[in-house]
Parts: structure tokens; sequence; C-alpha cells
């Protein structure tokens, strides 16, 4: 199944790119636009279908959840890099870049970014309440501390994306567009990071659920005989995985009588 996820990803990733040449050559996005929204769409599906969500006993909320936390995460991070990249190009420029067409591009930016940030939290929050069970779970193991290391990175964006709406209810001037410039490029630099640790969490065995430890722990325990002339050995290793495991010898004669516990 993963094989097959990942051409197809591969397949449509190919389309979205192909749209966007024919777009740029012959100007017709709005003829290729849609098409290539509907594979970026469906590339995206490949990403939640391989998931962890997708491995929920009732995967289709989780899989929802997880679609649109995607979806939103792309139109940040996707607009703050083509943002970013116009911000820098305008560097090379022999004269400054319009501070009025900054504030024109970040406003219209911003109302995108906020609807993303909403999605992102209401999502995020549901995703982690699925995944995330105990107080413990947080700490005790990778997929927590990924997780909790994630929330902080994104924790800084928000408040490098607060200043930027801050910056932008003042007037625009050179100095303000040189600030916003270097603000949007460090929010950048922290959603690459993001991506980062999200690409971490995919490949990170999420916390298992009560009622999944409970079942390991009933299906864990090693039990074995053996038997050295008139003595029988009865033997117990629980919970039988890497760490701590607690090991159980009975020792008894062939008339069953127990002998001791060791």
């Amino acid at each position: 199944r993963l094989g097959a996820l990942t051409l197809a990803r591969i397949a449509l990733a190919a389309a979205v790119l192909g749209a966007g040449a024919l777009a740029t050559r012959n100007r017709s996005f709005r003829i290729v636009g849609p098409f290539a929204f509907v594979a970026g769409l469906m590339a995206l599906l490949t990403f939640t279908a391989g998931s962890h969500a997708s491995a929920n006993a009732l995967p289709f909320g989780p899989m929802l959840s997880d679609f649109a936390h995607l979806l939103a995460a792309g139109m940040w991070l996707g607009g703050l890099l083509a943002l970013a990249a116009w911000l820098w190009a305008g560097r090379g420029r022999k004269t400054d870049m319009d501070p009025n067409e900054i504030w024109t591009v970040l406003g219209r930016f911003s109302a995108v970014a906020t609807a993303s940030v909403a999605i992102l939290l209401a999502t995020g929050i549901a995703n982690s309440l699925i995944r995330i069970e105990t107080p413990s779970d947080w700490l005790d193991g990778a997929y927590g501390r990924v997780l909790l290391a994630k929330i902080a990175l994104v924790a800084a964006m928000l408040g490098v994306a607060g200043l930027n709406r801050v910056l932008l209810r003042r007037r625009p001037d050179p100095r303000a567009a040189q600030r916003a410039r270097r603000q949007v490029i460090a929010e950048t630099a922290l959603g690459l990071a993001v991506m980062v640790a999200t690409a971490t969490l995919t490949q990170t065995q999420p916390p298992l659920s009560a009622s999944a430890r409970e079942t390991r722990d009933a299906l864990s325990v090693f039990e074995g005989f053996a038997s050295a002339g008139d003595l029988q050995i009865h033997a117990l290793v629980s919970p039988n995985r890497v760490g701590v495991n607690q090991f159980t010898l009975h020792l008894s004669h062939n008339d069953k009588d127990r002998k001791s516990n060791v």
C-alpha cells in the first residue's frame, strides 16, 4: 500500500509541476489552474491515506482532521515560501520595492494565513487528543517530545506572524518594508523547521492507546516449561520486551508439589 501511495504521489506532483510550467509558458492559468489544484489535493490525500490517522479503528474523522491540517499547513507554509522568494528577489532590484506594493501583498496573504492558522490550531488540537491520551505520553516517548518541539516552533511562527500583523497597521515606508522582509524570511525559516518536525512525526510511532496497552501486556508475557530430572521448571517473563522485565521461576517435583518461587 505504501508503495502504491508513493507512486501516486509522485505522478500527481509531476502533474502539478507540469501544469504550473504550462501556465507559466502560455499564461493559461485559468485553464490549467483548477486541474493543478485538484491534483494537489489528491497528492495531499495520499499523505493522509498513509498517515497514523488511517490506522485508527474508525479512521474517517481522524483522516478528515489530518487532511484539513495538511491543507491549512500547505496554504500557510506554501504561501510563506512564495512570499519570501518574492521579497528576496526584490533585493536585487536597482530601486527599492514599492512599500505600498509590499503592504498590499502582505495584507492579502495575512487574510489567507489567518484562516489557515485557525484551521491548523483546531485540527492540531484534535489530532493531539486522538494520539496523546495521558500526560506522561508527552514526555515518556519520542512522539510526544517531537510533537512538543513542533508546537514550540509553531508558537514561534505565530509570534513572528503577530509582529507582521502589527507592522501592517503602520503606514508603508522603506524602513518598515525592510523590517517586513526580515520578519517574513524568519517566519519562513521557522516554517521549514516545522516541516522537518512534521516529517519526523510521520516516521515516529505514536503512543499506544489504553486498550492497545492492555492487549499488548496480556499477550506479551512469555511462558515456558522445562524439566531437569524429576524437577519441573515453569518460567514467566513479563512484560517480555526491551527494558525492565520480571523473571519468575516455579520449581516443582513430578508430584506437582511446588517447592519454591525464585
